[in-house]
């Protein structure tokens, strides 16, 4: 079936978009990880943490304090080692430079 300018999105397409529509009126955090953790896809700050659609490997230094990196990091190394969620209750840095506490559910 062709839409008005083309042809219609796939299924998936429109999976996407109503997925980013979604994203985008959540006043929560949404990102997106490489599966070994190593790399952040992308970001949906929910206004307290800045959006960003490009890769980053320095996520943690970039949003994690530093005296709560360890910390974060075994508790993603023992996530996924058991493959289980990951939730840890832990700080960031927010775009007004202030550390907030968060509690990930992923």
């Amino acid at each position: 079936m062709s839409g008005i300018d083309g042809p219609a999105p796939s299924e998936a397409r429109l999976s996407e978009l109503r997925l980013k529509a979604l994203i985008e009126a959540s006043p929560e955090v949404v990102y997106r990880m490489s599966a070994d953790w190593g790399e952040m896809k992308e970001l949906a700050g929910g206004g307290f943490l800045p959006d960003t659609n490009d890769s980053s490997r320095a996520w943690l230094m970039d949003y994690i304090p530093d005296q709560d990196q360890a910390v974060v990091s075994a508790a993603i190394d023992k996530a996924i080692q058991t493959k289980t969620l990951f939730s840890l209750e832990h700080r960031v840095r927010r775009l007004d430079a202030v550390s907030r506490s968060t509690n990930p559910r992923r």
